[in-house]
């Protein structure tokens, strides 16, 4: 999955995190797990940025 995907799929799981949130409560179980997945989404992107900006950073030594 490219980046503009996994950004993509961020803002859908944070939209239905809080209608979740907004119709359970933040302690609800469902949200607690909502929230959980899009930590682990978040954390995808971000190694993906990682790679991202090393992989330009030998580019630019080369």
């Amino acid at each position: 999955m490219d980046i503009r995907a996994v950004y993509s799929l961020i803002e859908f799981r944070r939209n239905e995190l809080n209608t979740l949130a907004s119709i359970y409560g933040v302690e609800d179980e469902r949200v607690l797990m909502k929230s959980e997945q899009l930590d682990h989404i978040i954390n995808e992107y971000f190694r993906k940025k990682i790679t991202e900006c090393i992989q330009q950073i030998n580019i630019m030594d080369k």
